[in-house]
């Protein structure tokens, strides 16, 4: 998930409340350069509660648009979808929401008229067909036939418009008995500002709800206020258990993450009861068993269990020359210079004329890259071992634990290791610093085989739980 790039997509106006909600689903799946998105149009359907056809005909106008670029359709594997990488470039040129508090702003200059000060009085004479002499209306200012003069005053009675508001935020306060004396967490803003919390989290606390972004929050707020008060509380008080019984996705860009319901549908159907119903488990003796220390014993194991499970889905050897030639391509449409730095990093050379010189090992080159950005569980382990912060580990692999042997940094069986994940393209432990010890496989590359059984019986553990 890229931070940036679903900024620049919730900034960038798309026509349409679909395309949008699309949109935003789609940037939560990709890399910080756009690159990166497999999703299943069912999974889109699913978290943007659209219909599938309505999801293929975005995607497809999206293609067309340069939006997206398709850069290997669908094989066929049940719950693998194509593969797109976002058009940065093509986003910026979007049309931009404009901040607010700039939103209808009256012109400074000839927005209004100087006579009446306002923006509606016709400016000029007006054409009506009135005659001028003293036997019809005239134009004069003293009125018809010169006797009277009309005059409209202003309506005492409120406007419609303001009533109706009146009315609604009343009936809102009704809703379920609610009123403004019932306190603040019952009015119309605070029952806002509790959904904000289950939809966004709160303060690091607790994860945003998966693809928030792209389901419809006015939608959700509906269903949070139907509840009755109880319901509200115990959605809230169950959130994040409900999260944490949920599959995880098992591949792509989001693996190992919670594959929950959209939060509307999880308040509509009132799916946190299902938590309430389970078997309570028994506390854990240990309180620090879910969070790990960096280099240990626990998060080598989970390392070594995520990075023995393989990467998410790589396309094939023969796709790859294709694969970059496309990309390329759409860079080159948009930014010359984006698309000349990208080849360098991929160690092409780019003729005058614009010809493509690839490297004989391109293809060993592109599989290694491609391999070390697969891993996004590894990634987060390797980033808050960098930043010396402990990470959560699940039982399963804390129980692999014991299958770990304590390796010093610089010894030959740390070298053995560091072969072994270069033969096999997978990426090493970050720097240790200070930290002289790394926790292994007990038995070095060659005991692999029965940490790999161990560590399988561990995953399908989880996944039964």
């Amino acid at each position: 998930m890229s931070i940036e790039v679903q900024q620049k997509v919730r900034k960038a106006v798309f026509g349409s409340p679909n395309r949008k909600a699309v949109a935003i689903r789609l940037s939560d799946a990709a890399s910080d350069d756009g690159s990166g998105i497999w999703m299943a149009v069912e999974t889109i359907a699913t978290e943007t509660e659209l219909s599938e056809r309505t999801v293929q005909r975005i995607l497809h106008q999206f293609v067309d648009e340069g939006i997206l670029v398709l850069v290997r359709e669908a094989s066929g594997v049940v719950g693998i979808g194509n593969h797109y990488d976002m058009n940065l470039q093509a986003i910026a040129k979007l049309p931009q929401i404009p901040p607010r508090g700039r939103r209808n702003r009256p012109a400074k200059d000839g927005g209004s008229d100087a006579a009446t000060g306002d923006t509606v009085s016709p400016v000029g004479p007006i054409v009506t067909g009135d005659t001028d002499d003293m036997t019809g209306d005239t134009v004069s200012p003293h009125g018809c036939h010169g006797d009277t003069r009309t005059v409209i005053e202003p309506s005492i009675e409120p406007s419609r418009e303001r009533e109706g508001a009146r009315e609604r935020d009343r009936s809102f306060d009704r809703k379920e008995g609610q009123t403004a004396e019932t306190g603040p967490d019952e009015t119309p803003k605070g029952l806002e500002k509790r959904f904000r919390v289950l939809e966004f989290g709160s303060g690091g606390k607790s994860i945003p709800w998966p693809n928030a972004a792209g389901s419809s929050s006015a939608w959700g707020l509906k269903q949070f206020v139907a509840l009755s008060p109880e319901d509200r509380r115990k959605a809230e008080e169950l959130r994040d258990a409900y999260l944490a019984i949920c599959p995880k996705y098992s591949s792509g860009p989001n693996k190992g993450k919670p594959r929950p319901v959209a939060l509307g549908v999880y308040l509509r159907d009132r799916k946190f009861l299902l938590v309430e119903a389970m078997p309570k488990k028994a506390e854990s003796t240990d309180s620090k068993a879910d969070r790990a220390p960096p280099f240990g014993p626990a998060w080598g194991a989970k390392r070594m269990a995520l990075l023995l499970e393989g990467p998410a889905e790589l396309p094939a050897r023969s796709q790859l020359r294709e694969l970059f030639e496309n990309r390329f391509g759409v860079y080159r449409r948009t930014d010359l210079g984006m698309a000349l730095r990208f080849a360098e990093r991929c160690g092409v050379t780019v003729s005058r004329d614009n010809d493509l010189a690839f490297p004989d090992d391109f293809e060993e080159r592109e599989l290694a890259r491609r391999t070390l950005e697969g891993f996004p569980g590894v990634n987060a382990l390797d980033r808050a071992a960098r930043d010396r912060q402990f990470e959560p580990v699940e039982a399963g692999f804390v129980a692999l634990a014991e299958a770990m042997e304590p390796v010093p940094v610089g010894t030959d069986m740390w070298r053995r290791w560091e072969d072994w994940h270069a033969d096999n393209h997978l990426p090493f432990v970050p720097e240790t610093g200070n930290q002289r010890v790394v926790y292994f496989p007990k038995g070095g590359p060659d005991g692999l085989e029965a940490f790999k059984r161990a560590a399988q019986a561990a995953t399908n553990q989880e996944a039964a739980e």
